[in-house]
């Protein structure tokens, strides 16, 4: 066991006690006969019976799909901090999706993403507009993403700036171990660490509806075209900056899970000082797969 994580161990092993127990009562079954449904913390769902879990919220984030299934809208509710966007709107064409960020009515930003045949980003254009007494400026970034053999994402640079670039580390299992975000001209960087090992020895949590981690540097956490994804729920994440080796932060997280293993509650923690730092329930759309109404 790692120093650090005998560190955070009598640090969160109440709240590992207290996810525990929440566990246990979030195993009491309801059943229903319906083919889709909500599956919120509490509910269960239909055990034995094959089915398509279709995120609906994360957080303050409301999510919309068209009728094909692709993300349509992400909307951003109220929340302790206010999100600088009302919301997002997604827009596809071939081989191409954009992201469209609003703040009310306005557009604010806009993510262009190019994606290969295997449905993988390979190039995206970034468009930020900030508005002046004297107009609205406009700044552009373009990104180009490459992969190893194992589909897995190896880097993300700037197609006009190379020296600011993101590289990515996958463990034997398959998930993402390191992300090292080094700025422009490579004025220093971020090493982010991911850990997925549980500190009390309990077994490593599978990861049923993965998204991606905006502190690797993923622009969107929900669109699947950063390759292929990790299989567990990360556990710690530590940031330091680089050279000096000097860490930023450290977060700690736990999760309550329904009967399938979905998570429905996700907590964060900052080490440091051992305070939470965000609750984030998860609901999905539940579709028996093979039923119809």
């Amino acid at each position: 066991m790692s120093t650090l994580v005998r560190k955070i161990t009598k640090v969160v092993g109440l709240m590992l006690s207290i996810s525990f127990v929440s566990c246990q009562d979030n195993r009491m079954v309801s059943p229903e006969s319906v083919p889709v449904q909500t599956a919120s913390a509490r509910e269960a769902i239909n055990p034995g019976v094959p089915q398509k879990y279709t995120l609906t919220k994360h957080g303050q984030a409301n999510l919309t799909y068209y009728g094909d299934g692709r993300l349509q809208k992400v909307t951003y509710g109220r929340g302790p901090v206010p999100n600088q966007y009302s919301y997002v709107y997604y827009s596809y064409g071939p081989q191409w999706i954009k992201a469209t960020y609003y703040a009310g009515s306005t557009v604010v930003h806009e993510e262009l993403y190019s994606v290969d045949a295997n449905g993988r980003c390979v190039e995206s254009k970034q468009t930020e507009y900030v508005f002046y007494s004297f107009g609205t400026e406009t700044y552009t970034s373009r990104y180009l993403y490459q992969y190893n053999a194992l589909g897995q994402v190896k880097s993300r640079t700037n197609k006009d700036h190379p020296s600011e670039h993101t590289d990515y580390l996958f463990n034997a299992a398959g998930d993402l171990s390191k992300a090292t975000l080094t700025k422009l001209y490579g004025q220093g960087s971020n090493e982010i660490t991911f850990t997925y090992d549980q500190p009390a020895g309990d077994p490593i949590l599978l990861d049923r509806y993965p998204l991606n981690s905006a502190l690797a540097d993923f622009p969107d956490p929900y669109l699947k075209i950063f390759g292929k994804s990790g299989k567990h729920l990360m556990k710690l994440v530590t940031s330091r900056k680089m050279p000096e080796n000097q860490v930023q932060l450290t977060y700690y997280y736990t999760y309550l899970l329904n009967l399938n293993g979905y998570v429905t509650e996700a907590k964060e923690f900052n080490v440091a000082n051992a305070t939470l730092v965000s609750t984030k329930p998860y609901e999905y759309l539940v579709t028996d797969i093979g039923v119809h109404p």
